[in-house]
């Protein structure tokens, strides 16, 4: 996906989602190589199952990191930075300090917000994000990475609604990942988006298990073989965690663990017992494979 550069668009809008494991973070990771070359700037925050009632949780993580990557920066674009974001957000940047403290490294000390009823709190506080967002991106490229959105609250849901249909942030990209198999026809998220769709375009990049080909590729990487060497191999652990990558991943590490799998120093190559792998008694399920690791600890 390309960043737009017509000044009067609005932020680019995108959804990467499959289950659990398969791969939407580290997909999502791979966007920061070519951010770097473009010296634009990559904030994340994740969603926790137990933290739905705190509005903008992951949104104030990421939040922290930009600041943090701020203060990295040569000390004279920081006083632009900061120059730029009070002549936008003030005298309403105490919000945005109030969610990300680190940012009061950046702003300053802010005097406090006046109180206001909830709507016309949530009113103001989308536009002052949406004026912050303006000038990140105002000449560079800017994602806002949101991870889990599965568990996101109503207010962040809110959020994202009022972004999506900003207009002057053509270098925005707000990218959003959650599991496809938590997400039904009701849920608040596919209502959300739903919404935003009838208006205007949301990319959604659905990520699915990886096919035998994939994983045969996989095994022979890691275990630095060609891929019909590990053929035999790979098509029992493909079968076992129906090509889930981090499944696969972590199934390949307990394996070598268990010396069913190990580095041969004789022969300076890695080897395998596969009557070993069969009767190693891996959990086909991925829950059950992670605790069963946990309470070896």
């Amino acid at each position: 996906m390309s960043f737009s550069t017509d000044i009067r668009c609005s932020a680019e809008l995108c959804m990467v989602s499959g289950f659990s494991g398969v791969g939407k973070s580290a997909l999502v990771g791979e966007l920061g190589r070519p951010l770097v070359h473009r010296r634009g700037y990559m904030a994340q925050g994740k969603f926790d199952q137990f933290q739905r009632g705190t509005p903008y949780s992951a949104v104030a993580i990421a939040l922290r990191g930009l600041a943090q990557q701020w203060l990295a920066e040569p000390e004279e674009r920081t006083r632009e930075l900061r120059d730029e974001l009070l002549a936008a957000v003030a005298p309403n940047a105490g919000l945005l300090v109030d969610l990300a403290p680190e940012l009061g490294h950046i702003l300053g000390p802010q005097p406090r917000v006046p109180d206001l009823p909830p709507t016309e709190a949530q009113n103001r506080f989308h536009l002052v994000f949406s004026s912050f967002v303006r000038v990140v991106a105002r000449e560079r490229p800017f994602v806002l990475f949101l991870d889990d959105l599965q568990f996101g609250d109503a207010a962040t849901l809110a959020l994202i609604r009022r972004l999506s249909t900003t207009r002057d942030l053509p270098r925005f990209l707000l990218l959003g990942a959650f599991r496809s198999n938590e997400v039904d026809v009701g849920h608040p998220l596919r209502l959300t988006l739903d919404e935003i769709a009838d208006t205007r375009t949301v990319h959604e990049l659905r990520l699915e298990p990886l096919d035998a080909e994939a994983v045969d590729q996989l095994v022979a990487d890691t275990l630095r073989i060609e891929a019909d060497e590990a053929r035999e191999l790979a098509r029992l652990l493909h079968d076992t965690a129906e090509g889930n990558p981090f499944f696969l991943i972590e199934m390949l590490k307990t394996l070598e663990r268990d010396r069913a799998i190990w580095f041969a120093t004789e022969l300076g190559r890695w080897r395998w017992d596969l009557e070993a792998v069969r009767t190693s008694g891996l959990s086909t399920n991925v829950v059950d494979f992670v605790v069963g690791n946990l309470k070896k600890l």
